[in-house]
């Protein structure tokens, strides 16, 4: 029996988005120069903050405008913290002795929001917007939650109206409260939710990216392996992946995306062995099916060094495929250096040896301080600044800039205190990490994903019905689902084809087969399926497929390879001849 409810739908009517969501804006201006392009992925920065915790608990802020002048080059407009004039942001997190950690983040260019754990183990927050004082003047907010007492907060936000927390509880288990507007925390009243784990150390660090397709998470269990985690907005949060390692239980894992738009496919991972050399690994990529559409290969590769194994690396993307590295050095003759090293391919060859960024305006012979943790930032096209605590207990910070798209080798430059109190800031001997933000001056909408449904009917007496939905987004992750019944006494071999034409002329198809039961037969009356995966096809098409058509098939009386066929022949006779076909998923229920 052939259906009587396919069509070819125009691109304006279902394909494109609302309009002007693909259009490029300004959320704000440089403050105080005349910008020019940034490179792909880049923005400019309008403000850059820094965050750390001092000796009295207390978060300390300071910032500076940013932006750059006809040439590219970056223009400093000074900082506030010199001259030790850190603003006191308030709160008490941890003891004189205990380790001091925070979470914080920028949603939008007027926007920022800050995160601690208080001695009584609950979550408090402050936030900042454009105009306004410090929340946190008034006291910070209690957001619940019971966890150690000093353990590492992360904070991401994926969009303008949207926060997520994660921390590992008491019990080894990884914990989250998000926040969406217009809702509240969903983890007041001490209800953050458990994402498994239970063998991760009480308050251990977890890395968190988020992106397009999602959001990652990376911690070091107790046996020193690294375990990840996937959520997407099509499926729940994944079960944990042990990709092996041999790490610190309280190192870090650094992460980075070697393409503007972060997806699955794109994160490299570092982290220091107990051997003290850097290791990577590389996700690598595959078509659909999958979700993420790649996989770990849980194999660690070598960058050689000699750095103490309790030191975390520092990863940053300065350009699309162009990863920075940095450490803090071992003591020397000359003191504790910080150290670099690039890779031009997006992680996947690195040089033989570290280059020193040395200590030079320093002013002493120690250097910087024992396992800095250095903070490092890209606010603009081809450049890197840096961000370490010196041995004197002030911020030292130090900038390059290089033409985009050059690459260029980071060289040795003086380094500026930018404040600090000399008598502290934190703890002896035990330095609190600096958080550095950039507050962007130019903010890019992101494309909408497009979202296909069809109801599908039979004409005559046919007792098949159900319907099917097709989800692409600008990353190139799909999600196909749908689902047939069968409510008659005859049983069917069913097959549903959506083909999608680009206004470029290539044909991307989307398939199932499967089977229903009627009463005659025992089975299932149902044949239900859902598909995720990723295709490059979909992300380097995107422009056009928004500009195209598309067209279903739902057969009862073909198999899947001639239900394609008359999918493509349908979708050849509109318009443009098909230059070139992708199958992308397919398969038998």
């Amino acid at each position: 029996m052939v259906t009587i409810d396919r069509r070819t739908l125009l691109a304006g009517l279902v394909l494109a988005p609302a309009a002007g969501l693909l259009s490029s804006g300004t959320a704000a201006e440089a403050a105080t120069t005349q910008v020019v392009p940034a490179a792909d992925g880049f923005h400019t920065a309008d403000k850059i903050d820094l965050f750390m915790i001092d000796e009295t608990a207390n978060l300390r802020n300071a910032w500076r405008a940013a932006g750059y002048d006809t040439s590219g080059a970056p223009v400093d407009t000074g900082w506030s913290g010199v001259r030790d004039g850190w603003a006191i942001l308030g709160g008490q997190f941890g003891g004189f002795y205990d380790q001091r950690y925070f979470a914080a983040v920028s949603r939008t260019p007027n926007n920022l929001d800050v995160f601690a754990i208080g001695l009584d183990g609950r979550v408090y927050t402050s936030w900042w917007s454009e105009g306004a004082t410090w929340s946190g003047f008034n006291g910070w907010r209690n957001i619940g939650g019971f966890f150690p007492r000093g353990a590492h907060l992360s904070a991401i936000s994926q969009d303008a109206n949207s926060l997520d927390l994660f921390v590992v509880g008491n019990d080894g288990c990884v914990y989250t409260s998000w926040w969406r507007v217009p809702n509240d925390w969903s983890g007041l009243n001490d209800n953050w939710r458990n994402l498994g784990g239970g063998d991760f150390r009480p308050g251990a660090n977890v890395t968190a990216i988020c992106g397009a397709d999602g959001i990652d998470l990376f911690v070091i269990g107790n046996n020193g392996r690294v375990y990840t985690a996937h959520w997407n907005a099509f499926r729940d949060w994944t079960g944990w992946q042990d990709i092996r390692g041999d790490f610190r239980a309280r190192g870090a894992v650094a992460v980075v995306s070697t393409t503007a738009r972060v997806t699955t496919d794109s994160l490299v991972l570092f982290a220091t062995g107990n051997d003290g050399h850097v290791y990577t690994q590389v996700r690598k990529s595959r078509g659909f099916p999958g979700v993420g559409g790649g996989y770990w290969p849980s194999v660690w590769r070598l960058i050689p060094g000699d750095f103490e194994p309790q030191s975390d690396v520092t990863a940053l993307r300065r350009e699309p495929g162009l990863i920075d590295l940095f450490m803090t050095g071992k003591d020397s003759e000359h003191g504790r250096f910080i150290y670099t090293i690039s890779s031009l391919d997006g992680g996947r060859h690195w040089p033989a040896g570290w280059r020193s960024l040395g200590n030079d305006g320093l002013g002493f012979r120690t250097g910087f301080y024992l396992n800095a943790k250095v903070a490092a930032i890209s606010s603009g096209p081809g450049s890197v600044q840096l961000f370490a605590h010196g041995s004197d207990r002030h911020v030292y910070t130090a900038a390059w800039w290089f033409p985009a798209g050059t690459g260029g080798a980071i060289t040795a430059k003086e380094w500026t205190n930018i404040g600090g109190l000399g008598g502290g800031y934190y703890p002896i001997g035990i330095p609190t990490a600096i958080t550095a933000i950039v507050r962007r001056g130019e903010v890019r909408p992101a494309p909408q994903p497009i979202i296909l449904r069809a109801n599908i009917a039979f004409e005559g007496a046919t007792p098949v019905g159900g319907s099917a939905e097709l989800v692409l987004s600008p990353d190139g992750t799909v999600k196909f689902y749908g689902h047939f019944r069968d409510s008659g006494i005859p049983s069917y071999n069913t097959s549903f084809v959506w083909g999608i034409k680009t206004s470029g002329g290539m044909a991307l198809t989307f398939a199932h087969s499967g089977h229903v039961a009627g009463t005659a037969e025992s089975g299932s009356r149902d044949d239900e399926w859902t598909s995720y995966g990723s295709h490059p096809a979909i992300r380097d098409l995107w422009d056009d497929l928004v500009d195209g058509t598309n067209h279903w098939e739902a057969r009862t009386d073909l198999d899947l390879n001639a239900t394609v066929g008359t999918v493509l022949l349908v979708l050849a006779a509109a318009g443009e001849a098909l230059h070139g076909i992708a199958v992308i998923g397919g398969g038998a229920g």
